[in-house]
């Protein structure tokens, strides 16, 4: 919802461009709903696209948050997409940002509240008193004479990186902030205050932070690593086994593991058993977190049940990965046999164990051919160097190796190679889209029409998709002769009409715009 309480769907698409032998993922539009049921969505996103002269039966993947309406499972847009448009390949792709965001959360639970109020709370007491952050920074100051103050971080529940964040900072000014509160907490005359400073005061709480910290720091580092626009899907597949086996490793049994062979249904079975866990004592819970309850002096019974705790929060957290990521998984282990690594390996799956059904309109027979013939390029003669590991560069290269006569050796596998690096990763594109909205479309332009506020947002999005910068731009001749009276209207003239989305073409205009700067 933007700052005039409009809601507006965005739609981005991820493809493969020939002119300039890339993929690129980039804003498409914002559409105005009033309803978000599946079918509302389904008619507003079908009549944009056919509207703007879509190949629908093109469309290989969607990807989404986690709410019901837009992936559930019986009535949803995903839903709708694959049994009205006949999709029945259509590829599912949940925002795994959003999901390892979730895991997180879910995962802190196991400990007390307390631990999500001195994060949170930290926070508003400083955010909008330069009275209360002035006597800090004196604190401050005085026991870190050469370092600089940071501020601190917001817990949000939306923001994917902030829990991690939040908790780096508090960390970082564990003593400044406790000897803050020791000493304005009966001087602010606050409850807040008191409550914090109890906070810090407890030995457990800082131990439980010693202890998430690193943890949160993978999760944060994976999380961002699925923000970025190209991802390699080869090393995003063993990221995430890495990650969730790194964990398990903490807790259970090493005898245990080996039996398990990565099978995650087996791993998840093998949890309900209390004796497949380790002793609290022989649990891998980090140098950092040890050091720091030792110095703690807490009671034994007391630091029994923080290593209980932090036992629960990594097999919470473990269940929660396994619940939310096998779809992803799936995804990038099929998507994983067109790397370099794979496809160029004489033990490579078979032609048949790839993921043909995924993309539509592809010569099967052809293809094959080629996928044979690839073990039998010299690769060192079309790259001197080094093969590349990152599967786009790669592929890059091979659409454009010709034979004699001038003809692309490789055209059919390369373009299936595209289609399935085409397919989304995350919805952290959206989220920037959303974000240039609330750039674009503030408090002091909070009458700005749809129209308007689409073609602001595409253009720059497409110049930053291509690299483009404004002070280099010309505008042409045609955008000279268009600049006249015409393209203002009386206020009167507007209906609702002319606002919708679905009723313009503009997207063709604004693209043949922007080609022409090129």
């Amino acid at each position: 919802t933007d700052v005039s309480t409009d809601k507006l769907l965005c739609i981005n698409i991820k493809d493969y461009s020939v002119k300039s032998n890339a993929i690129k993922l980039q804003f498409l539009t914002f559409v105005s709903v009033t309803k978000t049921t599946a079918e509302d969505l389904y008619n507003a996103v079908t009549d944009y696209l056919l509207a703007n002269k879509f190949h629908l039966q093109n469309l290989l993947g969607i990807g989404t948050d986690g709410a019901n309406n837009m992936c559930g499972e019986h009535n949803s847009l995903y839903t709708l997409l694959k049994k009205n448009l006949n999709l029945n390949n259509l590829v599912l792709v949940k925002c795994i940002c959003h999901s390892l965001h979730l895991c997180t959360s879910k995962a802190s639970e196991v400990f007390s509240d307390e631990i999500d109020f001195l994060l949170r709370e930290t926070y508003s007491w400083f955010r909008h008193s330069a009275l209360r952050l002035s006597k800090y920074k004196e604190i401050y100051s005085l026991i870190n004479l050469d370092s600089k103050f940071t501020k601190f971080v917001q817990l949000s529940s939306t923001r994917w990186l902030s829990r991690y964040k939040a908790v780096q900072k508090i960390l970082s000014q564990y003593l400044e902030l406790e000897t803050f509160f020791n000493i304005h907490a009966d001087k602010e005359r606050c409850h807040t205050a008191k409550l914090l400073s109890n906070a810090y005061t407890d030995k457990k709480n800082k131990v439980i932070l010693t202890f998430i910290q690193p943890i949160l720091k993978q999760i944060s580092c994976l999380n961002a690593y699925f923000q970025k626009q190209g991802i390699d899907y080869y090393l995003a597949f063993q990221e995430i086994n890495v990650l969730i086996w790194t964990l398990v490793r903490q807790i259970i049994k090493p005898t245990l593991i080996t039996h398990f062979k990565e099978n995650l249904d087996l791993l998840k079975n093998s949890m309900l058993f209390e004796q497949n866990y380790l002793r609290l004592e022989s649990c891998d819970f980090g140098y950092e977190f040890e050091q720091e309850l030792k110095s703690s002096n807490l009671s034994l019974e007391t630091a029994t049940e923080i290593r209980r705790k932090a036992r629960d929060f990594i097999k919470e957290l473990i269940l929660e990965l396994i619940k939310r990521m096998p779809s992803h998984l799936n995804i990038f282990s099929q998507v994983k046999m067109i790397s370099p690594k794979v496809i160029l390996n004489p033990l490579r799956p078979k032609y048949v164990e790839l993921p043909l059904k995924l993309v539509p309109n592809i010569n099967i027979s052809d293809m094959e051919v080629q996928y044979r013939q690839l073990l039998n390029v010299e690769w060192d003669q079309v790259f001197p160097e080094n093969i590349p590991e990152d599967t786009v560069e790669f592929w890059q290269k091979v659409i454009t190796l010709k034979n004699a006569a001038g003809q692309l050796l490789y055209k059919d596998i390369s373009l299936f190679a595209f289609a399935l690096l085409t397919l989304p990763s995350s919805n952290a594109a959206v989220e920037r889209s959303f974000s240039m909205m609330n750039i674009v479309k503030s408090k002091l332009r909070n009458q700005m029409m749809l129209n308007l506020l689409n073609s602001i947002v595409f253009i720059r999005a497409y110049f930053n998709v291509n690299s483009i910068c404004c002070k280099s731009f010309e505008p042409t001749k045609d955008m000279f002769s268009a600049f006249n009276s015409k393209m203002y209207q009386n206020n009167s003239e507007i209906s609702d009409v002319d606002d919708d989305t679905n009723n313009i073409n503009y997207v063709d205009d604004v693209i043949l715009l922007c080609n022409e700067t090129l």
